[in-house]
């Protein structure tokens, strides 16, 4: 039986493997305080030295699909096998169709835990602190191909637990809803902590996330809500990419991005 000597390729430990700085997947946040709508922020603030703790869990699955969960298979004695890491060299993994692997992140977790601190009935100070767990088997042939001027690469299974990034904020409060069109502005900035940037859970750097939040309460009692936020989530670092001959929708890059969203409310009790 003829053996295969490991290939350097083969090795890498990360899914951005030998790409320069990160990606994260995580597209869902969750709001600043207990006053947004879940996903949302609204205009409100705690009250004066008044204190909220939270924890939101969220879970994604199959984040960027390959365009080919095939395992490669490599000769041995004349017959073909499935690959393991350390068997498939470079030219031996079939070019763009056998990638291993659904999506590139096959399950991911996050739990964000949050403490918030109410300043002179104005005003909001916090933490957001995200727990990240993502898993995945291992993948063959993936990376920046030629779009992002890279080589490909192998990478082991995708077994990244930790903290994401540790998060700082503040809400001003400008109006007040129950009397008007509630208006705010707020400031969220964080720093990825280890390496979960490298297994696409954290931007590559430090990033910042100015918003404006609008809010608007209908009934005498306030009971139904309608809002919007818009903001810029831009970060430092270097942008991992990943070609069109791994992904299914085309070659992503990871980037700053303009956000918007809107959502609406009603009190049942």
């Amino acid at each position: 039986m003829t053996s295969v000597a490991p290939d350097a390729l083969a090795q890498e430990e990360t899914r951005v493997g030998n790409q320069n700085g990160g990606m994260d997947t995580h597209l869902f946040r969750p709001a600043l305080d207990s006053k947004g709508f879940l996903t949302m922020n609204g205009t409100d603030v705690l009250g004066a030295d008044d204190i909220s703790f939270g924890l939101v869990l969220d879970y994604g699955r199959n984040l960027l699909r390959t365009n080919g969960d095939a395992v490669p298979s490599v000769l041995v004695g004349g017959v073909a096998l499935p690959c393991d890491l350390g068997e498939c060299s470079g030219g031996q993994v079939p070019a763009g169709v056998a990638h291993g692997v659904p999506a590139l992140v096959q399950n991911s977790f996050q739990g964000t835990f949050a403490f918030n601190y109410g300043i002179g009935n104005v005003a909001v100070v916090g933490i957001q602190v995200p727990v990240v767990m993502m898993a995945g088997d291992a993948t063959y042939n993936v990376g920046p191909a030629t779009e992002f001027g890279g080589a490909n690469y192998n990478t082991v299974a995708l077994d990244q637990q930790g903290i994401g990034t540790v998060a700082l904020h503040g809400k001003l409060r400008l109006t007040r809803v129950e009397k008007t069109v509630g208006l705010a502005l707020m400031l969220q900035a964080g720093l990825p902590t280890g390496d979960a940037n490298k297994d696409l859970g954290a931007d590559p750097g430090v990033w910042f996330w100015p918003q404006a939040a609008l809010e608007h309460r209908f009934g005498a009692t306030g009971r139904f809500r309608v809002g919007a936020n818009v903001g810029f989530r831009g970060h430092t670092g270097d942008n991992a990419g990943f070609g069109s001959s791994v992904l299914e929708e085309g070659a992503v890059r990871h980037g700053n991005l303009g956000t918007f969203s809107a959502g609406l409310a009603w009190r049942a009790l």
